[in-house]
């Protein structure tokens, strides 16, 4: 079985830390239970024996200074029961891996229900002394069934493909005319589920404008009508992609 995990990391990855004021942001992990709690993922101790943390099956680091273990005063390492952070990915062939927001997990078996949560941290700071630290992960389950999420935590149970299930595919690669850009783009298909049969798409990037470091990108579809409200008119529209609508003297283009 395999299960496909991906977010939207912009806001988190851009967000100022609330003491510290600065954007400390310095990775992610993921954590993966048979139990909401995440009770079968805690098996790391602290230096008195005692289960404290959960252990991740992915971790993923920004690719800059901080890597390795942070470096706590011995009153903080004290208060946290002698045991510090690791910002790095364990396995030491990775080290500061680079951030990926999506992560597949290809170890999972059909018809177990697995949870899942995306922990994001930061680097803390050893100045004022500020341990690094980590999303929590809330999982509720109730009584009756009913599974409440966060924002950053869900639940799948795995199954198989139908027979004759075809995995989707890209079946043609170009470059727009005219095109303006030096770097190499490829495609990989991360929810089958969201791609339309013999659809069009397209990709857009977008720089500041000041320097040739790519701001955003976008993905548009090109098959699929777009209902637009102008306010100036007070009318509704149906827009084929790459249609113009026009009302007075003012065009808009979709």
């Amino acid at each position: 079985g395999k299960v496909v995990i991906y977010w939207d990391g912009d806001e988190t990855e851009n967000s100022r830390d609330f003491v510290t004021k600065q954007q400390d942001f310095e990775g992610y992990k993921i954590y993966r239970a048979t139990d909401a709690n995440f009770r079968d993922a805690r098996t790391i101790t602290n230096a008195l024996g005692v289960l404290t943390f959960d252990k991740p099956i992915a971790q993923y680091d920004l690719a800059n200074e901080y890597s390795g273990f942070f470096i706590p005063s011995a009153e903080l390492l004290e208060a946290f029961g002698g045991t510090t952070f690791n910002f790095s990915d364990p396995d030491p062939d990775k080290g500061n891996s680079g951030i990926v927001n999506r992560f597949v997990d290809s170890t999972v078996t059909p018809g177990i229900t697995y949870y899942y949560a995306v922990c994001a941290f930061d680097h803390g700071d050893g100045t004022p002394d500020i341990f690094p630290e980590e999303n929590g992960k809330f999982i509720f389950r109730s009584n009756t069934g009913e599974v409440i999420l966060d924002d950053n935590t869900a639940l799948i149970t795995p199954g198989r493909r139908p027979a004759g299930y075809s995995n989707a595919f890209l079946d043609d690669l170009t470059e727009s005319d005219p095109f303006f850009g030096t770097g190499y783009s490829a495609v990989e298909i991360i929810d089958e589920e969201q791609v339309r049969n013999g659809f069009n798409y397209q990709v857009v990037f977008q720089d500041t404008g000041l320097t040739d470091i790519t701001a955003n990108w976008s993905l548009l579809d090109l098959q699929t009508p777009d209902t637009v409200f102008v306010p100036l008119a007070n009318q509704t529209y149906i827009v084929n992609p790459n249609d113009s609508i026009r009302f007075d003297s003012i065009a808009s283009r979709h």
